[in-house]
């Protein structure tokens, strides 16, 4: 199996190594190199993501290699601009195969457009195909609404109607890996924006300085389609088309009265707006009034009919799924197979229907090892799709649409309308996802990770500013084209599902290793917190959340986990981390206060209406002095390294000092909370201890300096690669020690490491992490 492996240098430039190796004794890894050459934001601009080949031994394997060869690993890699993308070690011309991954290279225009590094990266959320027009042919329910057709049986896919739209100011556009393809209906004009997807030699390298804009306005009383973008992007127009059909109806080019487009160009990628920001030229634009043409071969003519059903397919709830596992098999995504034929969303979606068609039916754990078997790390995806079509209760007439279809792509021959038709509500009876809004958001948590979505959104803040909605309420309160994405992509009722910020699965393989936490590092840590009875604190069985009951054999192949398991592991390890810290405290204040004493597992229970209410977690320890019936708060600990690192920490400080505390309020120390001495003793609450802020009775036990007590905020160093860090000022008797050992980074590479190999000592773990 291929040896993966990702380091970070987080200087200037930030760059990712990406290393493929075939065995141990290979010793010329094949690399892909992720370059920061020009600094837009301070989260990382690239994010990545790797998939083990399959393991195929079933009887059909030929028709799983048919694609990309022997079960090829996947290595998918969205760049913002502003990077370069260098290849080194890899042939010219291959064909993937283990230790020489398939790469899939996304470059999106807006760096707010990028997923959570280490989540994973639908492509539908990145490409796809759509209509900009006053009235819509395709709607949610997918009807095609041509002028003249005759009206279809209620059965047949694509349903026809009567409609008469202004094919002026219509548009189709279709939005590809590393292009942008934007179709005039009624001039048949084909406008293409293309940017380098990777650079060949860093010395003369480009791919960084490319960037583009489009702005469709079909309202507009001046030109409807406006381009604007840096020398590095290609702009072409191929002008014109032959006569076509499109279900029995004529479709004659029709040239505007008027020009309906303005193209500009700009020399930096920083005078390019985001999409969805309105175009306006500002200064040091300059107009281009004569774009490169290019010839019309009737072969490259407009092909309205699929692309019309991309657009169809695009409403399709189970359609991302669908591809994300045919992807994952077989290498391939929107755009070209291993033989150059155009390879559109609808025909990866029948190929992933069919790979998981064997494993709908049988006992679920022959289900389970044949998931493993066919999907090995990709098996969770696999087995929750396969669940899904099994409630769908495909007959064999159903089975056999599917295969004919697969078979058909596999080959290479182009599919008939016929069996679109057939195919199509096939799919559109699969129950769609459930998820909640906040697997769209983007890694600052400000927008969108989908590329339609993102735009949309900058559409609706460009006039507000500050008075916008933020992304989760505007989700909920948008209508129009974004509303019928987000009940695609989420279903009907997204609006009133409760977010759960945190929850989505981490893909543990593409946490990369900081380059100067070394092999030696990372064995010592392992060893020091492997000894720590807190590491494994409040993660139960990790492996109960496998989506399918027969698949429990899967194990750990998946490589993920939770991102809300995650974070609580990585607390943990900061929390063992930090306990020489407290412990340095601890001998400070017990100069001066002899029988000072370090606590941990303290909560508050707050008064609310005049009544107590349940007891939460109050910090992260404390130290204290106990003084007959009163208890002095000398120190207050917060100890945070998750996604927002000493941002997490200030907010949960705030809490407390700014109004939450009411009199009467308890702090407790529950039974069995821990206690450790100046001289390093510690022993075990055997019962609960209460102590009152602000009694009305002055004889019960009493709390003093709870809101005052210096706080210490113990933070780990640099920005986790997962999320952003940062702090803001607390006030004055806030401290941040500075020898916290290990940086945000290092810490989630461990973290993703021990959850690798966990069930592995301390010598053999690192191997395994690999």
């Amino acid at each position: 199996m291929t040896i993966f492996d990702a380091v970070l240098r987080d200087d200037r430039p930030r760059v990712v190594e990406l290393s493929f190796k075939l065995n141990q004794a290979d010793h010329r890894p094949r690399r892909v190199l992720l370059i920061e050459q020009l600094r837009q934001t301070d989260t990382l601009p690239f994010v990545w993501r790797f998939a083990h080949e399959v393991e195929i031994g079933l009887p059909r394997e030929a028709r799983w290699r048919a694609l990309t060869g022997q079960g090829a690993p996947v290595l998918t890699v969205v760049a913002a601009p502003g990077v370069s993308v260098l290849f080194e070690g890899f042939p010219d011309d291959y064909t993937p195969a283990p230790g020489l991954p398939k790469v899939n290279i996304f470059r999106v225009q807006d760096p707010d457009v990028l997923p959570r590094l280490a989540s994973d990266i639908p492509s539908v959320h990145l490409v796809g195909t759509y209509e900009e027009a006053q009235k819509p042919w395709i709607s949610r329910e997918g009807a095609v609404q041509i002028a003249g057709a005759a009206p279809r049986g209620p059965q047949t896919f694509p349903y026809v109607t009567h409609h008469a739209p202004d094919r002026q100011r219509h548009f189709i556009v279709e939005q590809l890996p590393s292009s942008v393809v934007i179709n005039h209906v009624a001039s048949g004009d084909r406008w293409t924006i293309t940017v380098p997807a990777h650079a060949e030699d860093l010395r003369f390298a480009s791919d960084h300085l490319a960037r583009y804009a489009f702005e469709i306005d079909v309202d507009s009383l001046g030109p409807m389609l406006k381009i604007v973008t840096t020398p590095y992007a290609q702009v072409t127009l191929m002008e014109g088309r032959i006569r076509s059909r499109l279900w029995g109806v004529d479709l004659e080019p029709s040239p505007s009265t008027r020009k309906y487009w303005a193209l500009w160009e700009v020399d930096l990628i920083q005078q390019v707006p985001p999409q969805g920001i309105p175009i306006k030229p500002a200064t040091g634009w300059r107009r281009i009034d004569k774009p490169r043409r290019i010839p019309n071969p009737d072969k490259q003519a407009l092909a309205l009919k699929q692309t019309l059903l991309d657009v169809v397919v695009g409403f399709i709830p189970i359609v991302g799924d669908v591809v994300d596992v045919a992807e994952l098999l077989y290498g391939v995504v929107t755009g070209e197979d291993k033989w150059g034929n155009p390879l559109s969303t609808g025909e990866l979606a029948l190929l992933g229907l069919g790979a998981v068609l064997p494993f709908v039916s049988g006992p679920a754990a022959r289900r389970a090892r044949g998931l493993v078997q066919r999907f090995a790390t990709h098996a969770d995806e696999a087995a929750e799709l396969a669940q899904r079509v099994r409630q769908a209760n495909l007959g064999s007439a159903d089975t056999a649409v599917i295969q004919r279809f697969e078979a058909l792509v596999i080959a290479g021959r182009r599919i008939p309308t016929e069996l679109w038709n057939e195919a199509l509500p096939i799919l559109r009876r699969i129950p769609g996802p459930q998820p909640t809004i906040d697997v769209l958001l983007n890694a600052k948590g400000n927008g969108f990770a989908h590329t339609e979505l993102q735009a949309a959104y900058q559409r609706y803040i460009a006039p507000r500013g500050e008075e916008a909605l933020k992304p989760i309420e505007w989700a909920r309160k948008t209508r129009g084209r974004s509303y019928d994405l987000f009940v695609t992509l989420l279903g009907p009722d997204y609006a009133k599902r409760l977010v759960e910020v945190g929850g989505r699965p981490l893909n543990l393989l593409d946490i990369a290793r900081p380059d100067k936490y070394t092999s030696e590092l990372l064995a010592a840590d392992l060893d020091t917190v492997l000894k720590s009875p807190r590491l494994w604190e409040r993660l139960g069985k990790l492996l109960d959340e496998l989506p399918d009951p027969g698949a429990k054999s899967i194990g750990f192949l998946r490589r993920q986990v939770s991102a809300s398991r995650f974070r609580i592991l990585k607390g943990n390890l900061a929390e063992i981390f930090a306990e020489a810290i407290q412990r340095a405290q601890l001998e400070l204040i017990a100069k001066d206060n002899p029988g000072a004493l370090l606590v941990s597992g303290v909560r508050v229970r707050l008064m609310r209406d005049g009544k107590p209410s349940k007891s939460v977690l109050f910090s992260d320890n404390i130290i204290i002095v106990k003084k007959g019936n009163r208890l002095e708060v000398k120190m207050v600990f917060e100890v945070k390294a998750g996604f927002k690192g000493g941002q997490e920490a200030t907010e949960q400080i705030f809490e407390w000092i700014e109004g939450r505390l009411t009199d009467g309020s308890q702090l407790i120390l529950p039974k069995g909370s821990t206690f450790t001495a100046a001289d390093g003793r510690t022993w075990s609450s055997k019962k609960e201890l209460s102590f009152t802020w602000k009694p009305k009775n002055p004889n019960v036990p009493t709390v003093t300096y709870l809101a005052s007590a210096e706080r210490c905020l113990i933070t780990a160093s640099g920005t986790s690669t997962l999320g952003i860090d940062s702090a803001k000022g607390v006030g004055p008797k806030v401290y941040r020690p500075k020898d916290f050992p290990r940086s945000s980074a290092e810490l989630d590479y461990l973290a993703a490491s021990l959850l690798l190999g966990r069930v592995a000592s301390a010598k053999t773990l690192l191997p395994a992490a690999q």
